[in-house]
């Protein structure tokens, strides 16, 4: 035997690029017996869909508290709507604008009180 019989004879496909959504959602489908990722139709439209400026962004890890209440309605609203919880908040981040913020420190006033 000689190190030539040794060789790869096949190369690897290469894998595409997941995005963290991406991901995220295959890993619920996943946990719920079906992997979307894994099938080449999945790929070929996750290539042709427009991807938000949020998908292009990298993303770091956070850690935050809320209420139990909270907790309870992001999941439904996540249920609802088929959308992960991270990228739920991370829209719901996006689309804060000044009014909102101004009726949120209005009801984080009242909560001190």
């Amino acid at each position: 035997m000689s190190l030539a019989d040794l060789k790869k004879k096949k190369t690897k496909k290469k894998r595409q690029p997941v995005s963290v959504d991406d991901f995220i959602d295959d890993a619920t489908s996943y946990s719920q017996g079906r992997s979307a990722l894994n099938s080449s139709t999945t790929v070929l439209s996750s290539q042709t869909k427009h991807h938000s400026p949020l998908k292009c962004k990298r993303f770091k890890n956070a850690t935050f508290s809320l209420s139990q209440a909270s907790i309870v309605q992001l999941s439904q609203l996540a249920k609802e709507t088929g959308i992960s919880k991270s990228k739920l908040i991370r829209i719901l981040v996006a689309n804060a604008d000044a009014v909102a913020l101004k009726n949120l420190k209005l009801e984080i006033e009242k909560e001190a009180d």
